[in-house]
Parts: C-alpha cells; sequence; structure tokens
C-alpha cells in the first residue's frame, strides 16, 4: 500500500505538472515493452516498437535499459529527475550530472531484491562514462520508439493535464485529490471540510510511506502508467505521483495519422470551429461551449467532433459532462 501523507500546508502546494514528463513515458514504456499483459491504449504502439527492435541495431541500449528498468520491481530514481518536467535535453543533462553517492543510493534501492550485474555498480566509479552510456541509451530508445509516436501519447496527457488544473481551479486540492483514478482514494484526517490534511492511499507492490512535511505534491500523469501510481523510493526528493492519464471519450481519433490529419484540417476554415478553439482557454463543456459560440448543441458536438479528429481538441469525460480542451497543435493553429 502507498500512503502519501499531508499537512494542510501540503495541500496548498499540491500541483499540476505543466507539460507531459518525457522521461517518465520513456521509462515507464520500457516497462510495458517487456510486460507481458496487454492494455488496449498502448498495445498499436508495443507492436510497433518490437518491430523496430527486431530490425536490429538498438540491442546495446535495450539491453542496459532493460536491466535497470525490469518488467517488474523498483528502478533507479536517477532515471527520471524533476528537470525533465522542463525538457527532455534537461532531463538528460541532470541524470549525466547525479552525484556517486546519489547514483550508488539509487542502485541499491532499485536492486534490492535483484542481483545487479558489474557494470551496474561501477555506473558511480567512471568519472561519468558510465552515466553517458545510459543517456546514450535513453535518447536512442526515445528517438527510435517514441517520438514517432508522440502524436498519441501527448495529446491523451495533455487532455488530462487540462481537466486535473481545472478541477483545481474549481474544486481545490482536495477536489483535485478525490478525483483522481482508482485505486487512488483521498482520505481525510478530520472532519470533511476542515483543512486538516490527509492521506492519499493506493495499491503498491510494497508497502511505501510519503511524508510530505510541507513539500507538497506534483501530479504527473501518464500515457504509460496502468493501473497502480508511480512514486520515487528515495522520500527525500520532490515528492511526485504518476498516475494514469485519463482516456479521452474517443480515443481513436486522438492522434490520427498525418495524412488523415491533412484530410481534416481543410474542412476547418470556418468562423464557428475557429470560435470553438479561441474559447477553450480552459476545459468547457459541449453545453458551455455552445453557449458561447450561440450554436445548438448537437452543432457544437458535429463541430467538436471534426476538431477531435484532427488533434486540435481532446474530449475526456467527467461524470455526466464531458469537458473538452485545446491540445498543443490547437494551439499553434491559433497563434499563426
Amino acid at each position: 500500500m502507498l500512503r502519501i501523507h499531508f499537512g494542510v500546508d501540503d495541500l496548498q502546494r499540491v500541483r499540476v505538472a505543466s507539460a507531459p514528463d518525457p522521461l517518465w513515458e520513456l521509462v515507464l514504456s520500457v516497462n510495458k515493452l517487456q510486460s507481458p499483459g496487454v492494455h488496449g491504449h498502448y498495445t498499436e504502439w508495443r507492436a510497433l516498437a518490437r518491430g523496430r527492435l527486431r530490425a536490429g541495431g538498438m540491442e546495446r541500449s535495450m539491453g542496459l535499459l532493460r536491466t535497470l528498468v525490469p518488467a517488474r520491481g523498483n528502478f533507479p530514481d536517477f532515471l527520471t529527475p524533476w528537470e525533465s518536467s522542463f525538457s527532455l535535453e534537461a532531463g538528460y543533462e541532470s541524470i549525466k550530472q547525479v552525484p556517486a553517492d546519489l547514483v550508488n543510493k539509487d542502485l541499491a534501492g532499485a536492486f534490492r531484491r535483484r542481483q545487479a550485474p558489474g557494470w551496474v555498480r561501477e555506473l558511480a566509479d567512471r568519472r561519468g562514462v558510465g552515466m553517458r552510456l545510459v543517456v546514450s541509451a535513453l535518447r536512442q530508445y526515445h528517438g527510435e520508439l517514441l517520438r514517432p509516436y508522440e502524436d498519441r501519447i501527448v495529446p491523451r496527457v495533455e487532455a488530462d493535464l487540462a481537466v486535473r488544473n481545472h478541477d483545481l481551479a474549481a474544486q481545490g486540492p482536495v477536489g483535485l485529490l478525490r478525483g483522481l483514478p482508482e485505486p487512488i482514494e483521498w482520505k481525510d484526517c478530520g472532519p470533511i471540510g476542515t483543512e486538516s490534511g490527509g492521506v492519499l492511499e493506493a495499491d503498491y507492490p510494497t508497502e511505501h510511506e510519503v511524508h510530505l512535511s510541507g513539500r507538497g505534491l506534483t501530479l504527473v500523469p501518464s500515457f504509460f502508467c496502468v493501473g497502480a501510481p508511480v512514486t520515487l523510493i528515495n522520500g527525500e526528493l520532490p515528492p511526485v505521483l504518476v498516475y494514469p492519464a485519463a482516456a479521452p471519450v474517443l480515443d481513436g481519433t486522438v492522434g490520427s495519422m498525418s495524412g488523415r490529419r491533412r484530410d481534416h484540417l481543410a474542412g476547418l476554415l470556418g468562423a464557428t470551429r475557429a470560435h470553438i478553439l479561441r474559447s477553450l482557454t480552459e476545459p468547457r463543456s459541449t453545453k458551455q461551449l455552445a453557449e458561447l459560440v450561440r450554436v445548438s448543441s448537437p452543432a457544437a458536438s458535429q463541430h467538436l467532433a471534426l476538431l477531435r479528429g484532427s488533434g486540435l481538441v481532446t474530449s475526456t469525460r467527467r461524470g455526466q459532462s464531458v469537458l473538452h480542451a485545446i491540445t498543443r497543435l490547437g494551439r499553434d493553429l491559433i497563434d499563426q
């Protein structure tokens, strides 16, 4: 069981990640590539990735990554530094500069229940050579197996980020935490409605207690996180909780291939759809958009279906309604 303990100050320091975290996606995808189970939304990616691996040329990188990130069990915290929330390159640089004592501490935690090969034990003892090899493997993996699929990964995560930010603004931190997907559950420490802190609990492979102690918590949705959430082993690092990104209402249309996208974009020349995009300064329901644009709800739904099929909008169910959010591609189109 995972238990994350919040004080009153921690609730005021709950934040949602500003963008998809590329290294969390990378590391969790290595895990899913080896897992025997099949989960619908990444099945296509795994088939494509395994096909690329059969073509050869990645044996060294994959051997290294599979050792550090097993199908079951822990992986070193240094693979997912908080700097990667800024950019992938910032994350790579952070990994190369991890102090030797922290590398050893992370490896001890990751290999507590399995034997570490000799080269793993030497990662902190080779004047940075070992960590540069790790970054080289991560870079090749991302370029070959993840970058071609980003038009599927990024919109799903961005849709979840938009919904969580909406929940935080509308319901406050406790409302946000209560709305996280199962098996994550928020439990108040005092009477409901009082500012008394609480505990966030979730099924977890091991017993793991995290005391935030005024540091707050960053929530990171992930395409490749399935089922139980994930957090860091080292409780002294900036606290983070990675959880499964919510599925868009029409997942199959998110991140369509470029040919289909061009066909859809050809039909986007219209004042109503442009008005809808400009109105998505925050996630809004179909009814809200229909009122803003002054069209019927069925007409708004039709416009949104086209925008969604083009990768400009994502739609996520929240209770009885559906919230629509603009994607990065949609923002870029508006800014042109």
